[in-house]
Parts: structure tokens; C-alpha cells; sequence
């Protein structure tokens, strides 16, 4: 990544909320630290994506609550969303390491940014 995303984030954050901070909303103090470790895990375009088909699996839960009806939970709708289920993925490998990775890959490749690129260069991930 070639610039700063905590950083261009937190100066958009001041642009819309102003300043001082204090009339932040309170979740923008740990929203940012999140939304910078998934941007440059992943990149821009894949987390654009994951942050996507996070909020479709957000909706999905929220419309079952209402709905009272059964659901799966988060993770579960966001592994569809995602289509984690179909193999390993940029998502998968980023947020859960070896847990989510495919059972043919070798453990101990941990670290989602270099994983992600040593998956790339091996020719797993596109």
C-alpha cells in the first residue's frame, strides 16, 4: 500500500465530524484502527469487497431478528457473502489465518498480509 489509510481515514473523519474529536462518535476511535488493518491486509479493491459483503451479512441478521426467524449468525452469512465456502480466499486467509485456509495448504504460514501475498505468488489467490 502506498500511502496511509488510518490516516487519510482519520482526516475524513475530521472533514465530516469536525473538530474537536470529542464530538466524534465514540465508535470512530476503534472503527479506524479496524478499517485500517482490513485495507492493508487485503488492499483497496478487496476490501472493498470484504466491507461489502459485510454489510449484506449484517442485513441478512438484522432481517432475521426482526423477522424472528432462524439464522446461521454473522459469520455464517459473511462466509456466503464472501464465498469463503468455495476454497480459500483473500477474505479467509486475511481474517483467520490457517483456521480458514484450505486443508491442502501447509500450517504455520500465519499473518494475513503475507499470506496473502505468498498465496498470490504461488498462484492460489488471484
Amino acid at each position: 500500500m502506498t500511502h496511509d489509510f488510518g490516516l487519510h481515514f482519520t482526516q475524513e473523519l475530521g472533514n465530516h465530524f469536525g473538530s474537536p474529536t470529542d464530538s466524534w462518535p465514540a465508535s470512530a476511535e476503534q472503527m479506524t484502527p479496524f478499517f485500517a488493518i482490513v485495507v492493508n491486509a487485503l488492499g483497496t479493491d478487496d476490501a472493498a469487497r470484504w466491507f461489502e459483503a459485510a454489510r449484506k451479512a449484517h442485513r441478512r441478521v438484522v432481517t432475521a431478528e426482526q423477522d424472528r426467524t432462524h439464522h446461521f449468525g454473522f459469520a455464517h452469512h459473511l462466509d456466503v457473502e464472501t464465498q469463503a465456502y468455495q476454497g480459500t480466499t483473500v477474505p479467509v486467509v486475511a481474517a483467520f489465518g490457517d483456521e480458514g485456509a484450505a486443508p491442502d495448504h501447509p500450517p504455520g504460514l500465519r499473518g494475513g498480509r503475507q499470506r496473502v501475498l505468498r498465496l498470490r505468488a504461488e498462484g492460489v489467490l488471484a
